[in-house]
């Protein structure tokens, strides 16, 4: 393993959660809207980043209305790798809470025990 250091220093606000970060990063026209970020053969569907952008807020708002979550909120979110857990993950991250993935293939024991450790408050389960 190889540790790297760099000698520039970077500024990180604290005032912003990882996507406002993203966001106000990013360069204005550096990825078009429709270019595809991630395809899955489980659900059988491309995800660009409008549709991202789309679909997570949508999520996130309906999150927060039906649940108003507090902020830095656990959620525990125990979904197969595809476009769905992406979704949810920046949901989760535009909502200012924790993400914390789970394996579904998991068994039952080992479930518990990551919802034993990682305490959340809410589960988004396949």
């Amino acid at each position: 393993m190889a540790i790297y250091k760099s000698h520039m220093n970077v500024h990180i606000p604290r005032n912003q959660n990882l996507t406002e970060l993203l966001h106000s990063s990013a360069r204005p026209g550096s990825i078009p809207k429709d270019h595809v970020i991630f395809e899955d053969d489980l659900e059988k569907r491309k995800l660009t980043l409008q549709d991202l952008r789309q679909n997570a807020g949508s999520l996130a708002n309906g999150l927060s209305v039906h649940y108003n979550p507090p902020d830095q909120s656990r959620w525990a979110v125990i979904l197969p790798n595809c476009i769905t857990l992406i979704e949810a993950a920046h949901a989760v991250l535009w909502l200012g809470g924790v993400f914390c993935p789970i394996n579904h293939q998991l068994m039952p024991s080992e479930i518990a025990h990551s919802l034993l450790l990682s305490k959340p408050k809410y589960i988004i389960a396949y």
